[in-house]
């Protein structure tokens, strides 16, 4: 359950910058 939450913020993280490199930072830096 928890990595289908953070799969859908970094979904919806990335819809909103529009930048598939700032998800890949931010899961890096988790």
């Amino acid at each position: 359950a928890a990595a289908e939450a953070l799969t859908s913020i970094l979904i919806f993280i990335n819809k909103n910058y529009n930048a598939g490199d700032a998800g890949i930072r931010i899961t890096g830096n988790l």
